[in-house]
């Protein structure tokens, strides 16, 4: 009499020594890749202005908490060192660092730092 027990199957593959699957799941790994830039690219560019924005202009403060650059207008931001900046330099021409914001069309700079210079 036989026995009904299963025998297990045993099947033997060969070992290539490739890794990452198949080239189907290569092919959709890559197409997936390539669609997330696409998608976040346009996200990315829509950010608004950060850390990496900051700027150094060289123009003349006026007494409307502004400074004057080849025709721009920049706005002084309400800060100790924009304050300093605007009380003690009116008329003179200053090289001001900080960083560049756009609020209602207007561009406001937060001084980091600022030098009178010398005509």
């Amino acid at each position: 009499m036989r026995s009904m027990v299963a025998e297990p199957v045993i099947k033997l593959t060969r070992n290539t020594g490739k890794t990452g699957g198949t080239t189907m799941n290569r092919k959709s790994k890559t197409a997936t890749l390539i669609a997330l830039f696409f998608i976040m690219a346009p996200i990315m560019g829509t950010l608004p202005i950060s850390a990496f924005d900051v700027i150094t202009i060289i123009g003349e403060v006026n007494d409307a908490n502004q400074i004057i650059s080849d025709g721009e207008i920049c706005e002084v931001d309400d800060t100790l060192r924009g304050d300093h900046l605007v009380k003690n330099c009116i008329s003179k021409r200053v090289k001001v660092t900080g960083k560049m914001r756009i609020e209602d069309d207007m561009r406001i700079l937060d001084v980091t730092a600022f030098d009178v210079v010398e005509e």
